[in-house]
């Protein structure tokens, strides 16, 4: 009997044995699935990253900006679905990288956008009046107008204030007088809210004759 529950135990240390040695081989196997699942899937969201990456600095306000921002929200969409969910399979430290990587590239992109924004507001502060004003959209100015900021510098102004006439941060004129009647109006106004007349000197717009009579 003790020969027996000694034999008993020997060979259920050796099956202890080599189920530790199977396990440890079938862990490696499937970490070598996961790794080569994670190889794939990097390699179809890789490159949509990257061409997404392009086309948001070169494309995005182009004339097919909707396509292109269809592509960046697809490639982020690919990204968060086909590659996230795998990493934390091979540690947090993956996703930590993957998350400070993101960072500074996104953030030194917004550094370098607002270097640039504001190297062209001081340019376009230094240029004539008339310059600045071609170089502003009519619809943008209309849009800063309704906000209350100036449409050269975008600071706020007290356009409230039937005083101020120039943006006291940049000096672009706000409100001038119409040519014909006199009415103070919108500088970046085409035509006069009073008498219809063109900015640039035109006649009134004519008024349609009444035939009620």
């Amino acid at each position: 009997a003790l020969d027996a529950r000694q034999a008993a135990t020997a060979a259920q240390q050796q099956l202890h044995k080599l189920e530790s040695a199977a396990y440890e081989k079938l862990h490696a196997e499937r970490r070598k699935v996961e790794l080569r699942v994670f190889l794939y899937r990097l390699a179809l969201t890789l490159p949509l990253l990257v061409v997404a990456g392009w086309l948001f600095v070169k494309k995005r306000k182009g004339t097919y900006w909707p396509f292109v921002w269809g592509f960046i929200f697809f490639a982020l969409f690919a990204f968060f679905v086909e590659l996230v969910p795998y990493l934390p399979s091979y540690g947090g430290y993956v996703r930590y990288v993957v998350g400070i990587a993101i960072t500074a590239l996104v953030g030194r992109y917004a550094i370098l956008a607002l270097n640039r924004y504001l190297e062209r507001q001081k340019q376009a502060e230094s240029m004539p009046d008339q310059e600045r004003r071609k170089e502003l959209s009519y619809d943008v100015a209309l849009a800063r107008l309704a906000k209350n900021v100036c449409p050269g510098c975008e600071r706020p102004v007290d356009l409230k204030n039937d005083k101020i006439d120039f943006c006291p941060h940049c000096g672009i004129g706000l409100f001038d007088r119409c040519s014909p009647c006199g009415t103070r109006k919108s500088a970046f106004a085409r035509f006069c809210h009073a008498c219809g007349a063109s900015s640039q000197g035109a006649a009134p717009a004519p008024t349609l004759p009444d035939i009620s009579t």
